[in-house]
C-alpha cells in the first residue's frame, strides 16, 4: 500500500483505502439491518472513534513495538508515520481534527478511547 506513488489519486494503495471505507460502510448497515446490534450500549457499529482507535493501531502501536525492539527512530522518522497514518485515516473518514500529528497527541487520543470502553466492555463480560 505504500510502493512508490500508492497512495497517489488512483494509485493501489488510494484505491484499497478507498474499497476499505466502502467495506465499512456496507458491514456497518448490514449489521445494523440484520444483526442483533444493540446502538443503545455499543454505539454505531464500526463508528469514527473505533476507526480512530484502529488507526493509533497502525501507528503509535507500531512505534511502540519499533521502539521495544531497540530500533532508534529518528524524530522525522517518527513524524512521518504520524503523517501517513493521518492521511489514511482522512481518506477512510475519521476526522481530521481527531487524527494526531503527533506520538504524544496519539497516546492522549488511545487514552480517551479506552476511557470510553470501560462501560461497554463491563456489558459485554456480563
Amino acid at each position: 500500500m505504500t510502493a512508490d506513488q500508492a497512495l497517489r489519486k488512483g494509485g493501489i494503495g488510494f484505491e484499497a483505502i478507498l474499497l476499505t471505507r466502502c467495506i465499512h460502510s456496507f458491514a456497518r448497515l448490514n449489521i445494523l439491518k440484520h444483526g442483533d446490534w444493540d446502538t443503545d450500549k455499543w454505539g454505531i457499529p464500526l463508528n469514527t472513534w473505533d476507526m480512530l482507535a484502529t488507526n493509533l493501531g497502525f501507528s503509535l502501536v507500531y512505534l511502540i513495538g519499533l521502539k521495544q525492539m531497540k530500533f532508534n527512530l529518528l524524530e522525522s522518522e517518527i513524524n512521518g508515520i504520524m503523517h501517513l497514518w493521518k492521511y489514511i485515516g482522512s481518506l477512510l473518514g475519521i476526522p481530521l481534527d481527531l487524527l494526531p500529528d503527533t506520538e504524544e497527541e496519539a497516546i492522549k487520543a488511545l487514552y480517551y478511547w479506552t476511557m470510553t470502553q470501560k462501560k461497554a466492555i463491563r456489558t459485554a463480560l456480563h
